[in-house]
């Protein structure tokens, strides 16, 4: 009898251990899928933050080639846009370079 309660026990031992290992590889899974969480959500946040940036400088170019339009019309409507075209209209190289590529280095 006291050979069998000695076996009972290291098994018991050997089980214990078992459910140990296998409960700290758990543990690490979970940490490992939380922290893999934590950076998609940085991702996100990385996301969000360029997509703000891209959409403010949208708007900033919008607004420039809209002016580039308003000079435009406003010479038509004084009649001197055919005498002047573009020679008299304010343009700086990145202007132009804007009008004929609005997406450039975006």
């Amino acid at each position: 009898m006291v050979e069998t309660s000695r076996s009972h026990g290291e098994g018991d031992q050997g089980r214990q251990k078992e459910e140990l290992v296998a409960a700290e590889k758990n543990d690490q899974r979970e940490l490992e899928a939380l922290r893999f969480a934590a950076r998609a959500s940085r991702a996100v946040a990385t996301l969000d933050a360029r997509q703000k940036a891209v959409v403010q400088e949208f708007s900033e170019r919008k607004k420039r080639i809209r002016r580039i339009i308003e000079a435009i019309e406003q010479r038509e409507q004084m009649g001197v846009l055919s005498l002047e075209g573009l020679d008299k209209i304010s343009l700086s190289d990145d202007d132009m370079a804007l009008v004929h590529n609005p997406l450039q280095r975006l």
